[in-house]
């Protein structure tokens, strides 16, 4: 999990080392297991993002390591259902 501000110079920063690490070492990241998770981003600002890396949008809320992700703050009894 790779988390950064929603503009596309910061996800630019993201992913031009991952870019390299994967021609340089030839490990590619996995495109139906790799999402990617935006809040609080215009929707010309996603457009942008979604054609620059080329990685689907999910959506929350999701589980990460069996742990419960949103965009919104969980209550205490939401969790556990």
């Amino acid at each position: 999990m790779i988390v950064c501000k929603g503009d596309v110079s910061s996800v630019s920063r993201i992913m031009e080392p991952l870019q390299h690490f994967s021609s340089v070492i030839g490990l590619v990241a996995n495109m139906d297991k790799s999402n990617i998770f935006m809040t609080g981003v215009d929707d010309n600002t996603k457009s942008q993002l979604l054609s620059r890396i080329g990685y689907l949008q999910g959506s929350f809320p999701i589980r990460y390591l069996g742990l419960p992700l949103s965009s919104k703050k969980w209550s205490k009894w939401s969790v556990i259902n």
